[in-house]
């Protein structure tokens, strides 16, 4: 499988809640930064802690959350993941950062707008539409 590829599959999994199918692109070591100060932020490593660390609580901030990909960008076995991100009351774009070894990701960094992902987030919290 190429590195697209298996971008392309572990996105696609994660938009349809699959997180059995998704976890099976994900190394067992492998390290997962998101930044911010966001419930979601922090570093987790292997797939049961970023499933349950991060990705399982995206839903209860981020309602009908999806990530589209724009583009792909790959520089050996580093690829850069060019995506738009929507939710209930957020719109944005986002680069997502990782590298690839033997059809799995080993390292994974999100460059999101975490102040736009606070509002979204807050407005939620607050009842609005």
């Amino acid at each position: 499988m190429t590195n697209r590829e298996v971008i392309e599959r572990c996105y696609a999994a994660f938009n349809n809640g699959d997180m059995v199918e998704w976890a099976k692109f994900c190394h067992p070591n492998a390290k997962f930064h998101t930044l911010g100060n966001l419930p979601t932020s922090g570093v987790f490593t292997g797939p049961e802690d970023i499933i349950h660390g991060c990705l399982s609580k995206i839903p209860m901030f981020w309602s009908n959350f999806q990530v589209k990909i724009r583009n792909i960008y790959e520089a050996g076995d580093t690829c850069f993941v060019h995506c738009d991100m929507t939710a209930r009351n957020l719109t944005t774009e986002g680069l997502h950062m990782m590298r690839i070894s033997n059809d799995q990701f080993t390292f994974f960094q999100a460059f999101d707008d975490t102040g736009q992902m606070q509002a979204a987030m807050e407005q939620r919290a607050a009842g609005a539409n």
